[in-house]
Formats: structure tokens, sequence, C-alpha cells
């Protein structure tokens, strides 16, 4: 990818008025760039409605030809041992319960108005792919993810 400059901007997503500030900072850039997004470790826990108002802002945005990629979770995620023990610690740290989470599989994600799947892969494919490790192989020793393009 060339160079281009990093903005940070700060804002909370499930806030509407956020929402409508994060898109009048994103159009003038995105409008006439071609861009590519990155959401990652959010889709697990956004409300689906605010998540499916992220995918609608930035269609209309990016120029034809962006990209978007984020990392998630598949229904299978939940028989995983590790996922299982996340649920728990989740519940008794923070009070977080096991129904708040977001599964996705490929049918949602294929529905995503203005994008279209390049590459979805999950994290062990992924290693296999591009690194000469077998960490992520376990499936008892990791929670298993998935990416898309």
């Amino acid at each position: 990818m060339p160079k281009r400059p990093l903005d940070f901007f700060s804002a909370d997503l499930q806030n509407s008025i956020d929402l409508k500030r994060l898109k009048k900072f994103l159009h003038p850039i995105l409008h006439k760039n071609h861009s590519f997004i990155l959401l990652e470790g959010i889709t697990h826990y956004l409300e689906m409605k605010t998540l499916n108002t992220l995918f609608e802002l930035f269609a209309n945005i990016q120029l034809n030809d962006s990209v978007i990629a984020f990392d998630f979770w598949d229904p299978q995620t939940k028989n995983s041992p590790v996922y299982q023990k996340y649920i728990t610690y989740c519940e008794k740290r923070f009070g977080h319960k096991q129904n708040n989470y977001n599964l996705f599989d490929v049918e949602f994600i294929s529905h995503i108005k203005g994008y279209e799947i390049i590459d979805l892969q999950n994290i062990q494919k992924f290693e296999r792919k591009y690194l000469n490790t077998t960490l992520l192989q376990n499936y008892n020793e990791i929670l298993p993810g998935n990416y898309v393009v």
C-alpha cells in the first residue's frame, strides 16, 4: 500500500451523534480516494444495528473498488473450548452475557450491501498460507477467528 497519513478519530460507535461526526470526518477523504477500512476486534461486540449502520456508512462514502476487511466469529465458534472459557471470564469479570456476541456466517457477510467477498479464511488457513508456524492449528488452544476482505 502506498504511504498515507493515518488519522485517529475517537468515537462511541453506538452513539448516533458520533456516527454522524465520523461520516462528516471520513467523507472528504474517502469520496475521492480508494480506501481500505479495517474493523479489527469490534464486530463481535457492537450491536448489530450499529454494525449494519457502519457497513452502510462506509459503502455510501467509499469509492467503488475500495475495500473493507474485518475479523469475525462464525457460529461454530460457540463449540470452541477457548470460546467457552472466554465467555465465562467475560461474564464474571464484566457482566457481559454470552448472547451479546455476534456470530456471522458467510450468508450474512455476502449480503452486506456495497461489498463483495474477495477473500475469507479462518485463522488456521491464514497461518498455513502466510506464516511458517503451527501455533494456531490446535483448536483447543485458540479462539477461532475468521477474516474477510
